[in-house]
């Protein structure tokens, strides 16, 4: 009886072993999000952007977001006038629509991020984006390329059985030697 309640105590120790290291995983996940977000902040350009060129930009973008998935949210209407860092709702999206657009070899219609000061870049890039979504090669390429999917999350349990206590070095290596072969 004191093997099977070792065995239990071994297992009870590796499932929070486990929890702990699924944990860390998930806070460590969370601050290279944090950390990228970050960057994508002092990446973003700054400006003095009208609201009728903002509203333009975004219209354009909603249009292409479905090609990439059907489930992105819309970019919402903007109410007034931006001044300072192009908003990220925005230029998320815009990037990566612009990497899409270069690795689909369409540079000449790859939105500028960078260039995007003031709301005529605001509305040359809207076209480029429109353009982008109306450009059969990019539609193509769109549609072939792979979809990243979350692995669906299951549980799995292992099972470890631990060598009887008492038993010899050349015992325990027979036993290993078994079980691999």
């Amino acid at each position: 009886m004191a093997k099977e309640d070792l065995m239990a105590l071994g297992g009870e120790m590796e499932e929070e072993d486990g929890m702990a290291e699924e944990e860390a995983a998930m806070a460590s996940a969370e601050e290279i999000d944090a950390e990228l977000e970050g960057m994508a902040e002092e990446a973003a350009p700054s400006g003095i952007y009208p609201v009728r060129s903002l509203n333009a930009l975004g219209d354009a973008v909603n249009k292409v977001l479905p090609l990439f998935d059907a489930g992105l949210p819309p970019i919402t209407p903007f109410e007034s006038d931006v001044k300072g860092k192009l908003p990220m709702t925005l230029f998320n999206p815009l990037v990566m629509i612009n990497k899409a657009a270069n690795d689909a070899m369409l540079p000449d219609l790859a939105p500028a991020v960078d260039g995007l000061v003031d709301g005529r870049s605001l509305e040359m890039a809207a076209g480029k984006v429109t353009l982008l979504g109306k450009n059969r090669d990019f539609q193509m390429f769109l549609k072939s390329a792979p979809k990243e999917k979350e692995a669906p999350e299951t549980e799995v349990e292992v099972k470890v059985e631990t060598p009887a206590v008492g038993m010899s070095s050349e015992e325990e290596d027979k036993l290993m030697m078994e079980r691999m072969s």
